[in-house]
């Protein structure tokens, strides 16, 4: 079972996202957001990876609400490749009053050398990008790292269910249906609404699978790190769908991802009580993309992602987990 390295509060959380099977204790007692300032009292330096996305921003926000020491690094890619994401990750610090540091990380020569393949080995993954995320969860010098998450995804009905497929499969939502080698959703457990989806193998699962290898202490889901605080959110998350629905019947988008007026930052501001900014989705790729289709002349996935995926087949289907918090 699968549960990182100090990822989890009591290890309460356990998915293991190859076979299917969950190891989830709702019941044990915690304190909330106060369990989470206890357990990194134990550590004297903390580092948030920032990405320059609201994922990572919420962590920070996090930790400056809860009066927890912390850094935030940043990572620079050759040829100002996501510039965007080290501007927006400056200001973001600078706003905030968040002492920032900025690393080099030479990701032409991490790719064209072959070194994401061996770090993408350790860690069972199909993507590329994560790979690249384990380099610098080797490279930290901190005791502790921040990295990534989400507010928990909740399903609600069919609809919600078409919008996380089409999400896995690249594809427009009219498109979901479409047949995509290595790209999907499959579900842990009673195929039960409200159901939660949990994430890749090729995402999260392998994050958990490589900080675990390495012993490196990691919280991955700021959101999940004990079951107060995750099932807080999950009634939060709940009463926003169900709002946003009610509010607008005839509107077929999913409220939990858009880059338009229904951004990410709002379902985090409404959860979280928190103040994040509106930012454009970005991967920190897509430079990296368009060098590799117009200077190349091949697809970066091509070149680097189907090599991995023929590997580590259906590591992008996205797991939902059901008829765990049915009660809610």
């Amino acid at each position: 079972m699968n549960r990182g390295y100090k990822s989890y509060y009591k290890d309460w959380l356990g998915v293991d996202l190859v076979n299917l099977k969950s190891d989830i204790k709702l019941d044990i007692e915690c304190n909330g957001w106060q369990s989470l300032k206890d357990d990194l009292s134990e550590y004297s330096s903390i580092e948030v990876l920032l990405s320059g996305g609201v994922d990572s921003m919420f962590d920070c926000k996090i930790l400056k609400r809860l009066d927890i020491p912390f850094h935030a690094t940043t990572y620079r890619y050759d040829n100002d490749y996501n510039d965007w994401e080290v501007k927006t990750a400056e200001k973001f610090c600078r706003e905030n009053n968040i002492k920032h540091y900025i690393q080099d990380f030479n990701m032409t020569n991490f790719l064209e050398s072959g070194e994401f393949e061996i770090y993408a080995d350790h860690g069972e993954t199909s993507s590329p990008h994560y790979a690249s995320f384990f380099k610098m969860y080797r490279q930290t010098k901190a005791d502790m790292i921040i990295a990534d998450g989400n507010p928990p995804v909740v399903l609600l009905d069919d609809r919600d269910l078409n919008h996380v497929e089409a999400e896995a499969k690249c594809v427009e939502i009219e498109d979901h249906k479409i047949e995509k080698k290595h790209y999907g959703v499959q579900t842990i457990g009673k195929h039960e609404y409200p159901i939660i989806c949990f994430g890749m193998q090729a995402n999260i699962g392998s994050q958990l699978n490589y900080i675990e290898k390495i012993k490196q202490p990691a919280i991955l889901m700021l959101s999940y790190y004990t079951p107060k605080i995750f099932l807080d959110g999950c009634k939060k998350v709940i009463e926003y769908q169900k709002k946003f629905k009610e509010d607008n019947p005839d509107d077929l988008r999913w409220p939990y991802f858009f880059d338009d007026d229904i951004g990410k930052h709002i379902l985090y501001n409404y959860v979280y009580d928190v103040d994040l900014p509106k930012i454009e989705p970005k991967t920190g790729f897509e430079k990296i993309k368009k060098h590799y289709k117009y200077n190349i002349g091949k697809s970066f996935d091509e070149l680097f992602r189907e090599p991995l995926q023929e590997k580590f087949p259906n590591t992008m289907y996205d797991t939902s987990i059901g008829g765990v918090i049915n009660d809610l």
